[in-house]
């Protein structure tokens, strides 16, 4: 239409509940769905109405982001409920959910849903990280959120994974600390307490080399506490909480996932020369157990049953990471015994 046109729109809205069928794809379990009303809707009560057990995958829906990874270089960013139960979804915005195992299933927009939103003023109090990956003119992010009563597992609501619907070259997330259950985080929510004793897991994904500049804003931080990114290739610990404190480093496709690259917060200085054991991940995927962050060491691995009995021994050279096929042991606890020239760890797991 011509600048200064009046067009004319003809038709009903709509009044009353809306339920809308979620599908299986070939590929993925993403629907594309929007707001069928002519008015907002609060995203706490749309993800309440809808946490029936299974609907979902996870308590989060993705909404496009003209400017999430630069201006004009847009995105899906995760939103989620109970995190940012204040969120309100315009008339007629259309984001994603992801379907869960239960089926056949519906997504449910309660008619007494809607409202007219007005500006406010929202004051945050909770502690963030945002850990920023920069390529040429495309900025990624991943943010931590430490909030009281949050777990280092999954906390549905609470953490919120990447969108995988379209293909990427280029992003970041965090991973689980414990049961890592192979999530791909955006946001992620963990306890406000033992900072010292937590050490997150970066994923990327990297399609080709390049050249990534490292650096996070941070807000109501506990006085003294520090932010590392630990790159466990180069042996490099930076301090990212300070001013102009980047860390610049080239990236091949090969370090695609996770097990190079760490966020601690420590209240001491730290060094390659502390990095103990602990920090390593272990987690099971299917019927795989994967060990992260060996720091190119070498040694071997063993599993035990809770009867004190071998059931499984392998060794590895210069790693990284290694991956252990548990597929013939059966589901119980079993205790880990990792031997390294930087020194050993006894850790209790649970094969599911």
């Amino acid at each position: 239409a011509a600048v200064g046109s009046t067009l004319s729109f003809t038709g009903t809205y709509t009044n009353g509940n809306v339920l809308v069928d979620l599908t299986q794809g070939s590929s993925n379990s993403y629907n594309f769905i929007g707001n069928p009303f002519t008015s907002y809707v609060n995203l706490g009560i749309f993800l309440n109405d809808n946490s029936v057990t299974d609907r979902l995958s996870e308590l989060t829906v993705w909404i496009w982001n003209k400017d999430k990874n630069g201006t004009n270089m847009g995105g899906y960013e995760q939103k989620m409920a109970p995190l940012e139960n204040a969120f309100e979804i315009a008339p007629g915005q259309g984001f994603f959910v992801q379907k869960g195992t239960l089926d056949p299933t519906q997504i449910f927009f309660r008619n007494t849903n809607q409202s007219h939103k007005t500006d406010s003023f929202l004051k945050f109090e909770r502690t963030e990280i945002k850990l920023l990956a920069k390529d040429k003119d495309m900025t990624v992010s991943t943010k931590l959120c430490y909030i009281e009563g949050a777990s280092t597992g999954f906390d549905n609501g609470y953490d919120g994974s990447i969108f995988e619907g379209i293909q990427s070259n280029f992003d970041m997330y965090t991973s689980l600390i414990t049961n890592d259950l192979d999530k791909k985080l955006g946001t992620q929510s963990l306890p406000k307490e033992n900072f010292d004793n937590m050490v997150v897991p970066v994923g990327l994904k990297v399609k080709e080399e390049k050249q990534i500049s490292f650096s996070a804003s941070t807000l109501n931080l506990p006085k003294g506490l520090n932010v590392y990114l630990e790159d466990r290739t180069n042996n490099v610990f930076t301090l990212l909480n300070k001013e102009s404190a980047d860390y610049i480093v080239n990236v091949k496709e090969t370090d695609s996932g996770s097990g190079r690259f760490f966020i601690h917060t420590k209240t001491s200085v730290l060094s390659a020369e502390n990095l103990v054991l602990d920090n390593i991940s272990i987690h099971q995927n299917q019927d795989v157990l994967k060990l992260n962050g060996l720091k190119l060491a070498k040694g071997n691995f063993s599993l035990y049953n809770v009867l004190g009995k071998q059931v499984l021994k392998t060794s590895f050279n210069d790693v990284n990471n290694i991956d252990v096929n548990v597929s013939k042991l059966t589901k119980g606890i079993y205790i880990v015994r990792l031997q390294t020239e930087k020194g050993s760890l006894n850790k209790k797991i649970i094969l599911e």
